[in-house]
């Protein structure tokens, strides 16, 4: 029972602590990158703040404002790769004011770096690296082709650029502008010395939020983690239900010592009391175990859920798992509470009935029958079921529904046992023989018991097949989505989708008339992606070359998918609808017809939702309409996708070298086909499950650790009844039988139980929940394959867990078992 409990503890410690470090990396990455500022003043999700709200908000009493304008350029030289390249005014002292005198730079570097067209200020971690000094060359590709930048000198900033292995350049803001294209505009401006009040004030129709603020990306690989939280809970629900059973079961095998103390004058509430004090300990030592295996196991998480986050957006840098204050205290408390609650209905039982009938352990059975318990579980497993399936809820929400169903499931599973058992016992005794039937007979004696560790056990078997269903419906429905909506065979882009699929590095227009003109390609449509708030947070919004891309559906023979866009394609064209996803529709509770205002760099914008298309690119919903109305309001012509149709698919190797070799002294391509696509999809589900997964076989060791404990404490409790039946020519082999036969029972019913629950869990609590984090809402699918590994584990856990039970058992001996009381 103490591992259990350190199991469970740890569990929830570790989700905590990962999670936590997660979080705290990021935050301080953003602050050290800020260095003194408060706020950040952006637009939209894009670059779209115009250079004269500087005066404007600079011209407010005590402000200090630094803009800036970040781009990503591809370096050539001295190594392949990519270079943040971020453009600051030095025409002021803000920068020194915002990052304080530990910043100072070198003047004479700052110099250079003004004054010299093409200079960089590079970290000292990138100069190491590449072994550059002071005045070397760097060679990167911009959107006008490749240049030469010049080193003025070096920085430290080990916080912000760690994210980005160091990978970063200051430039003057206005050569910065000029080499990406973006003259007169800037990214976001960071303030201080105002209040958030007093700079929206000054910056009308702007987003202003704190500097420490995550972006849209971080926000979402966050909220994949913390769904982490709502296995931890799961597991610790098993370790609950493994708890209470046992506290029960010590409780009816003490039934006669506790009616005895009651007989002699013992009160209720000191009984009840020496009851939780005993297990109180149990939780204060398992709690504190947990503790210690929670931070040791978080570092190993951690590294997990780095790799999961960074595949997305790279973001997090030498975070760590620190063990503090509340993680400790809300183990501890967590794994206190759970113990005392799981001992607390067996302790009050105990001395509910006068000690008349308690020192009649049967007379105590019979009257504590299971029927009242299945009728008030049923309604509390299908509320259970009813919160997890409602559309839309809220993260709290979704749990407490798991809370109830598994509630639900503790309640009716003892019936349900007894029900099971009583009708087994012949079938059972008819072709396992006395040992069948006396197993049988043991589980119809302790239904509740049985229950409650086929819960547990099921339980973790369940989330297995639940996951199981969930990521293979992702899988079904990516390539479903892939194969119906991206027409192209090579996707030509400017950032390596299997290092960070949510990167804004973009490419040159100029680039398309080339693509179009090499042999073999047959058709070419641009595709822009960004982003722009929403009322629920950020959406992505996807600018789609109408018209071609409807040519492009053409050929490829899906038109009939594609004729929804066809019908609309004037409102598309004219800016005045766009296609909504349909996660997007589902959170924000919109229907076809209906309007929704989106903030871009251009100011606030509404849009009429035309239809709805299954999209899976962004968990807080996607937004398609016409190329030129994004490029319009964006105020950037550069480009996410190149679209590429081959004429033949043996060409298509063909062609990508071809077009690799275009930009070779330029700037670096990335080029994918559909199949790789699918593939980094894969991938990155595959690193998000990752640590569930190390949850679920947590979970599925506390319900070993249960039936193991379960089957121990039965032999202890019927060590007289043993002792009578080996007297009476029972053989030690009879009953090493009969203690593998109960644990296949109670095996087979939780595998059973976890393929059944594992689906119905799939399918409304698990997809429903990961709907309220992700917003993605996942077909049903049946993975046959892990439920006949679900079923294989169930009876694997429980032969293992019968090993020591059934030596134990065959070990008693028979004179001092007959005389025991």
């Amino acid at each position: 029972m103490i591992v259990a409990v350190a199991l469970g503890v740890a569990l929830f410690v570790s989700s905590f602590t990962s999670i936590s470090g997660i979080r705290a990396s990021i935050v301080r990455n953003a602050k050290e990158a800020a260095g003194n500022a408060q706020w950040r003043v952006s637009r939209g999700g894009g670059r779209g703040v115009p250079e004269d709200l500087l005066g404007r908000i600079r011209s407010t009493p005590n402000v200090v404002a630094a803009p800036f304008l970040n781009s990503s350029v591809t370096l050539l030289r001295p190594r392949a790769g990519k270079l943040v390249v971020v453009g600051v005014d030095m025409g002021s002292d803000s920068m020194l004011r915002l990052y304080g005198s530990k910043r100072a730079l070198d003047p004479a570097a700052l110099a250079r770096m003004v004054l010299t067209p093409g200079s960089i200020l590079i970290t000292r971690q990138f100069a190491d690296r590449y072994r550059l000094k002071a005045r070397d060359k760097v060679r990167v590709g911009a959107p006008e082709g490749a240049s030469e930048l010049s080193i003025a000198g070096f920085f430290d900033d080990p916080g912000a650029a760690s994210a980005v292995e160091g990978q970063i350049a200051f430039m003057e803001l206005h050569q910065a502008q000029a080499m990406v294209k973006a003259t007169g505009l800037l990214d976001y401006i960071d303030v201080a010395g105002v209040s958030q009040s007093e700079l929206k004030k000054a910056a009308p129709g702007f987003v202003v939020e704190p500097v420490t603020a995550l972006s849209p990306a971080a926000q979402d690989a966050l909220a994949q983690m913390e769904s982490l939280y709502g296995l931890s809970l799961v597991a610790m629900l098993i370790g609950c239900f493994v708890i209470f059973g046992s506290v029960q079961v010590t409780v009816l095998e003490r039934i006669k010592e506790i009616a005895t103390f009651r007989a002699i004058g013992a009160s209720r509430g000191q009984v009840v009391g020496a009851l939780l004090v005993e297990w109180l300990l149990v939780g204060l030592i398992g709690s504190g175990l947990g503790i210690f295996t929670g931070a040791w196991l978080a570092t190993s998480m951690l590294r997990i859920a780095m790799s999961t986050v960074n595949a997305m957006v790279p973001v997090v840098k030498g975070a760590t798992a620190e063990m503090t204050p509340s993680a400790a205290a809300g183990g501890f408390v967590v794994g206190v509470v759970t113990v005392l609650f799981a001992a607390m209905l067996p302790a009050i039982s105990s001395v509910r009935e006068s000690p008349l009938l308690s020192l009649k352990p049967h007379m105590y059975r019979l009257k504590n029958r299971q029927a009242l318990g299945f009728w008030l579980g049923v309604p509390l497993l299908a509320a259970g079921l009813g919160l997890c399936a409602l559309v839309g809820v809220s993260l709290v929400t979704s749990l407490a529904g798991i809370v109830l169903a598994f509630l639900g499931l503790a309640f009716a599973m003892p019936f349900a046992v007894t029900f099971a058992a009583g009708r087994l016992k012949r079938v059972a005794g008819a072709r396992l023989g006395f040992p069948g039937f006396l197993a049988t007979d043991n589980v119809h004696k302790a239904p509740q018991r049985t229950g409650l560790n086929v819960i547990a056990l099921g339980g973790a078997l369940g989330i297995m097949v639940a996951t199981s269903s969930l990521v293979q419906g992702l899988g079904t429905s990516t390539r479903r989505w892939i194969h119906n909506t991206l027409p192209f065979d090579l996707a030509v882009t400017a950032s390596d989708l299997g290092t960070s699929v949510y990167s804004s590095e973009t490419i040159p227009d100029s680039l398309v008339p080339r693509i179009r003109n090499l042999n073999g390609v047959t058709h070419v449509y641009r595709v822009r992606k960004s982003f722009a708030r929403h009322d629920t947070g950020d959406v992505m919004v996807i600018g789609i070359e109408t018209r071609q891309y409807l040519e492009a559906h053409r050929r490829k023979g899906t038109s009939d998918w594609a004729r929804p866009i066809a019908e609309n394609q004037e409102a598309l064209l004219d800016g005045s609808g766009a296609f909504a996803s349909e996660n997007f529709l589902a959170l924000n509770h919109l229907r076809i017809g209906e309007s929704f205002k989106l903030t871009t760099p251009s100011g606030e914008r509404s849009f009429r939702i035309l239809g709805s298309v299954e999209d899976y690119s962004w968990p807080r919903g996607t937004i398609v309409t016409d190329l030129e109305t994004v490029r319009r309001l964006w105020k950037d012509p550069n480009l996410s996708y190149i679209d590429v149709q081959v004429d033949r698919p043996e060409r298509m190797a063909e062609v990508r070298a071809n077009i690799g070799e275009l930009t070779r002294d330029q700037y670096a391509l990335f080029i994918f086909d559909r199949n790789q696509i699918v593939k980094v999809a894969d991938d990155v589900l595959q690193q998000t499950t990752a640590v569930a997964n190390v949850q679920v076989w947590l979970a599925a060791l506390i319900g070993f650790l249960g039936i193991g404990n379960s089957l121990a404490m039965s032999v202890l409790q019927r060590k007289r009844e043993i002792g009578l039946l080996r007297a009476v020519g029972m053989s030690r082999r009879q009953l090493q039988q009969t203690v593998i036969a109960e644990a296949l029972l109670v095996s087979i019913a939780s595998g059973v139980m976890g393929m059944a629950g594992g689906l119905v869990g799939g399918w409304i609590p698990l997809r429903y929940f990961t709907f309220s984090v992700t917003g993605y809402l996942f077909p049903l699918v049946i993975p046959w394959a892990h439920m006949g590994i679900v079923f294989a584990c169930a009876i694997v856990i429980g032969l293992i867990a019968s090993i020591l039970p059934m030596r134990q058992a065959s070990a008693i001996p028979v004179l001092s078992a007959i005389a025991y009381e």
